[in-house]
């Protein structure tokens, strides 16, 4: 019984991937790094930027952004973002107008969660 629970338990830790950091910014730089990286931002233009531990191995990422704060389970916006399989790193920019807080979270291959970042939006 008690290697059964052990086999479970490893099984369980297994499964459990870390997610890696999103970060909203104001673009990126010409090395393609972000810039300005914060946790609040005003209406506009924002960059939402992830760099991933292992490639993407897929041809198309997608990021979907919830306001978090009117209680919807529903994204309010959907990019679907063409990459090198062997890459590591995305962003796209997201036109935010209204005041706030937000969740972007990247999907790969078969929707599996890569990671995730928050931010507050104020006009």
């Amino acid at each position: 019984m008690r290697k059964i629970l052990a086999l479970c338990f490893l099984f369980l830790l297994a499964s459990c991937s870390k997610k890696d950091p999103v970060v909203f910014c104001e673009g990126t730089d010409t090395e393609g790094k972000p810039v300005k990286i914060g946790k609040v931002f005003t209406t506009g233009m924002i960059t939402v930027y992830g760099k991933f531990s292992s490639p993407f191995g897929t041809e198309n990422v997608t990021i979907k952004l919830y306001d978090t704060e009117d209680g919807d389970i529903l994204p309010e916006e959907t990019q679907t973002v063409k990459v090198d399989p062997l890459a590591k790193t995305v962003r796209t920019d997201f036109l935010i107008i209204n005041e706030s807080s937000y969740k972007a979270v990247v999907e790969g291959k078969d929707g599996n969660v890569l990671g995730e970042g928050t931010v507050k939006i104020l006009e």
